[in-house]
């Protein structure tokens, strides 16, 4: 991956002061933080770290698409999380490994801030509101993966899925407005296999939505 360099320090202070985990944090935590980073630009198909590596680097994704998969047994692997907006990516294994359990693909071009681990483990031990964020967004995480383990899904049909979906991609906003829309940043393939279905039923499942008048579909965009 290419780091941008031509302004030092610059560039990632801009995207962490606009980030909504480090946003309003005091200068000086900034600063430590941006002196400790870089801007990185990935292409499509881009690996940004494989199951294994030593956990050197926080990535901050700010624009683009990745998904993360495991293997599972039988040498298969299983996409678990597919991120098209600003996400610290694989953050248990940030603050609970020493090596990825898990392989991270840019499925489209990124943009992203490497932070290093270090440095941002030493904020976060230092710092009460990062360390309160962090411990939010974790707990998130952890009841999102228990939703999901204890069959939240179980007996939905796949256009409830979809649409279970599309509302974690706009965060919801639909609480706060009638209508919202969603960018799917991602392939069909990758989708699909992120909610558990065969790209055919998810082109079904978009269909029976759009016919039902819940969602309109205009190319990429889905307004629901």
């Amino acid at each position: 991956m290419n780091a941008r360099l031509d302004i030092p320090h610059r560039a990632q202070r801009e995207l962490l002061c606009g980030s909504q985990l480090f946003a309003s944090l005091p200068l000086a935590v900034l600063d430590e933080l941006s002196g400790a980073s870089r801007v990185v630009e990935g292409n499509a198909n881009q690996t940004i770290f494989r199951a294994g590596d030593p956990i050197r680097e926080a990535h901050l994704l700010f624009n683009g698409s990745v998904t993360r998969s495991k293997i599972i047994p039988g040498g298969g692997s299983r996409v678990i999380e597919l991120v098209q907006s600003e996400h610290l990516l694989s953050m248990g294994e940030l603050f609970g490994a020493t090596h990825y359990v898990s392989t991270c693909i840019g499925t489209t071009r990124t943009l992203l801030v490497a932070i290093d681990i270090r440095k941002l483990r030493e904020v976060v031990q230092q710092n009460h509101e990062l360390s309160c964020r962090i411990i939010k967004a974790l707990a998130c995480q952890q009841c999102a993966s228990e939703s999901g383990v204890a069959g939240y899904h179980h007996g939905m049909t796949g256009a409830q899925r979809l649409l279970d979906y599309l509302l974690e991609l706009s965060g919801n906003r639909t609480e706060l407005a009638g209508e919202t829309t969603v960018q799917l940043k991602a392939s069909k393939k990758m989708i699909a296999a992120r909610i558990g279905m065969t790209p055919e039923s998810l082109s079904r499942n978009l269909r029976e939505l759009s016919d039902t008048g819940v969602i309109i579909v205009d190319g990429r965009h889905v307004h629901i």
